[in-house]
């Protein structure tokens, strides 16, 4: 029997009661290392969700000429070596 997939918002709550757990220290070692390697999995599940939305907002916002070239924070194209991105702004 397959289950669904859980999605971003039942991942994230379910690593979030793993945490919790974790964090009362009233679960056995083997236990809390089984409640771990699921809770890394649910953070690369999770990690890997926002990275495609991430990626599929930039796609929505560059096909309605809504994005406009986008420089790291506190920085301006001097700073990163007149846009060379090759090399490092220090």
């Amino acid at each position: 029997m397959s289950t669904a997939p859980l999605s971003f918002e039942q991942a994230l709550q379910r690593l979030e009661e793993l945490v919790q757990r974790l964090e009362e220290g009233e679960i056995g070692l083997e236990d809390s290392l089984a409640a771990y390697r699921e809770g890394m999995a649910l953070h690369r599940l999770c990690q890997e969700r926002l990275r495609k939305v991430e990626e599929e907002l930039l796609t929505v916002l560059q096909e309605d000429g809504s994005l406009a070239p986008i420089q790291p924070s506190g920085t301006t194209e001097a700073a990163t070596n007149n846009g060379n991105r090759d090399e490092l702004p220090f």
